[in-house]
């Protein structure tokens, strides 16, 4: 180790973690009872974050990978702001099978970089927890973690949860880039959003997928949520993602592969296997904001199924409040829609350019045209289904013109 590193057994981790030489060290009765944790780390996580924070955290602050090939053996570096890391900085390097776990408000920038390889089944590549922990806190006087990722490509990734996780008092903005041939064995191929403030700018999804042998699957590219257990101003954290764009793209190959087909339950919603490109389950929020004379098109003609489509969650009463997710359609640019949104059942608005639904639309959602062109060119039908929740109640399409 360097002057300003140790290694100190975490309790609140329960692994060894690299920290500032200033840090305290563990009681002698916890050392004591967590002997056999630390032997089991020892062979993981802690070499891994030890010996990444002699390479890349000289001062014990600040961590800096700069023209870097990291090559990792599938074991997480995690960084923690209570361990001193305030700030993260990756740039012209190739992180390959080495997950990240950063904690804490950190300033964390990530840019030329390429995020490949993990093989492990990890949660996720790059995982920005901030403020989660094991039990509920509340993050209204945190300050947000800010991460910028600029040119930054996630791919040939197989995780549980995303690529790329983010949860929390997070502000991220990613711009240009891309996520390509991800693999989730649960929900969120490409990025999961737990909580945060997202956008996506000029960022590329192809070839990502959501895959269970068995069990339900969701979000083949992006999966959004809330977190019930982070708190804002006494409300849940919610996952909030913007897909901007100022250039012509088209988000292809997105796709859950299951043979699921009942309901899962996820905390008080329902939600069917679904979400080629994008599922937003509970009452999270999703936008596209294309620019005048910009086109992104979702899916090809040839889309079946859940190939780049668009679903949502149920709540399971009609009284939950607020008991839907939102996605709204903002810029003078335009959406082509080639998957399905046959299971969004959301509220959705066009609230500026136009959103070119391709496909027959069997619309059980809550849809707003208050200004600029909802088209339908194989036409929408308004449906209507029993929910199939305790107590059951009826799901009916609507659809409301006022611009």
């Amino acid at each position: 180790m360097n002057k300003t590193f140790k290694v100190i057994f975490s309790k609140t981790r329960g692994a060894l973690v690299a920290v500032n030489e200033a840090a305290k060290t563990t009681s002698r009765a916890s050392v004591k009872t967590a002997v056999a944790g630390v032997c089991a780390a020892l062979l993981s996580v802690p070499a891994m974050a030890a010996e990444f924070a002699d390479d890349y955290c000289k001062d014990g602050v600040n961590c800096v990978v700069a023209d870097k090939t990291v090559e990792g053996t599938g074991s997480v570096v995690r960084l923690d702001k209570k361990d001193g890391i305030q700030s993260i900085t990756i740039k012209n390097s190739t992180i390959s099978n080495t997950p990240f776990e950063l904690r804490g408000s950190q300033n964390i920038s990530v840019s030329d970089t390429v995020f490949t390889g993990l093989a492990s089944g990890k949660s996720s590549s790059f995982a920005i927890f901030a403020h989660k922990g094991d039990k509920t806190v509340d993050v209204t006087n945190e300050t947000a973690t800010k991460v910028e990722l600029n040119n930054v490509t996630f791919k040939d990734n197989t995780v549980s949860y995303g690529s790329l996780f983010v949860y929390d008092k997070t502000k991220l903005h990613m711009k240009g880039g891309e996520f390509v041939k991800n693999v989730t064995t649960d929900i969120g191929g490409g990025a999961m959003i737990k909580s945060g403030t997202i956008v996506f700018e000029d960022v590329l999804f192809q070839d990502n997928v959501a895959r269970n042998k068995s069990g339900f699957v969701a979000g083949g590219a992006v999966y959004v949520d809330i977190t019930t257990s982070i708190k804002q101003n006494g409300a849940n954290a919610v996952g909030d993602v913007t897909f901007k764009l100022t250039k012509d793209m088209a988000y292809t190959g997105n796709r859950i592969d299951s043979p699921f087909e009942g309901k899962e339950n996820t905390w008080g919603w329902s939600a069917y296997a679904s979400g080629g490109f994008l599922f937003l389950d509970r009452s999270s929020k999703g936008a596209f904001d294309i620019a005048d004379g910009v086109t992104l098109t979702i899916g090809t003609a040839s889309a079946t199924g859940e190939d780049d489509s668009i679903a949502s969650a149920l709540p399971n009463t009609k009284e939950q409040d607020p008991g839907y997710s939102t996605l709204v359609k903002k810029g003078a640019g335009t959406v082509v829609m080639y998957g399905s949104m046959d299971k969004y059942f959301g509220d959705f608005t066009v609230e500026a350019g136009t959103f070119d639904v391709r496909k027959a639309w069997k619309s059980l959602g809550n849809t707003a045209v208050t200004g600029g062109v909802l088209s339908a060119s194989n036409g929408i039908t308004l449906d209507t289904m029993t929910a199939g929740t305790n107590p059951k109640f009826t799901q009916s399409g609507k659809l409301t013109v006022s611009g």
